[in-house]
């Protein structure tokens, strides 16, 4: 039966079972307790859009979760890899992810994630590697505008709205190799401030930014755009519209794209490795994807 010894639960005997709705309180609750950003809506979206697991002891307490998003295109994305602080150090994380990883291989899925330092160590274990590597920075308040935030010539910049949504995920699967349109759907309600398009003179999408809201901080992602200067311009256009601190996590490579951003105040937080597992990799075109949407939605 589950113990508690010294305030660590010990778990005998357990269940591997699909999250539900009905677990989002805990799962906020444990997310919370890592001081991750994600707030009730970010759940209800990966309870209602991913295969959720839950570690759940006999006493039918959860201590633990994994999601994974399948997509169409053939990959899953693995996140919200949590188990509670009194449930840590006995193996639960990795049960979690050695039947999510089952699964994933019999629907002939290919499994994918970002891992911080000290997930690397777990995943590498798991068969998973990778070189692409990402900074998340993070602003309490932004220090003036970014030199060169203009609109590029012969684009418009507008608001992105619902009519939109089609064709960013187009644009958005044409960067990141898979189709996140109900990602994107949700986050132009959630946080419209912080959603902005360029186009051309013939009326088609030349880049676009989204965004929305956290516990922590709002976070800024996808960016995808066409060249550094119409990224610019739409990111200065979110960071106008959108008060308070602001978190964004970009490709570390891009080197002068990170000074840009600490131009205006934005400082590195922490890190992620983008890892596949046994060599696999999405086709990203990182000169075109200025902003990931977050290790939890990839």
């Amino acid at each position: 039966m589950g113990l508690t010894l010294g305030g660590v639960i010990s778990c005998l005997r357990f269940v591997i079972r699909a999250l539900q709705l009905s677990d989002l309180n805990r799962c906020l609750e444990y997310s919370t307790e890592a001081h991750w950003n994600q707030t009730e809506a970010d759940w209800r979206f990966l309870l209602a859009n991913c295969s959720g697991y839950g570690f759940e002891n006999e006493e039918g307490v959860l201590l633990g979760t994994t999601m994974a998003w399948e997509w169409a295109e053939g990959y899953s994305w693995i996140a919200m890899v949590l188990v509670t602080e009194v449930a840590r150090g006995q193996g639960i994380a990795r049960q979690l992810m050695e039947r999510c990883l089952q699964d994933i291989t019999d629907a002939d899925q290919r499994a994918l994630l970002d891992a911080t330092d000290m997930g690397q160590k777990v995943y590498s274990k798991l068969r998973f590697s990778g070189e692409d590597r990402i900074v998340r920075l993070f602003s309490e308040q932004r220090s003036g505008e970014i030199a060169g935030s203009e609109t590029p010539a012969g684009l418009t910049l507008s608001a992105l709205s619902a009519d939109d949504l089609a064709e960013a995920a187009r644009l958005d699967a044409q960067v990141l190799g898979v189709d996140r349109r109900a990602m994107l759907a949700d986050w132009q309600t959630r946080l419209p401030n912080a959603a902005w398009k360029l186009t051309d003179e013939s009326g088609a999408m030349r880049g676009f930014v989204a965004g929305r809201e956290g516990r922590v901080a709002s976070q800024l992602g996808p960016l995808v755009a066409d060249s550094r200067e119409a990224a610019t311009c739409l990111v200065s256009q979110a960071f106008k519209n959108v008060a308070g601190p602001i978190m964004i996590d970009v490709p570390e490579a891009e080197t002068n794209w990170v000074a840009t951003l600490g131009s205006v105040g934005f400082e590195p937080q922490r890190e992620f490795l983008r890892m596949g597992r046994d060599q696999v990799a999405l086709p990203t075109d990182w000169s075109r994807l200025f902003a990931i949407s977050g290790p939890d939605f990839a």
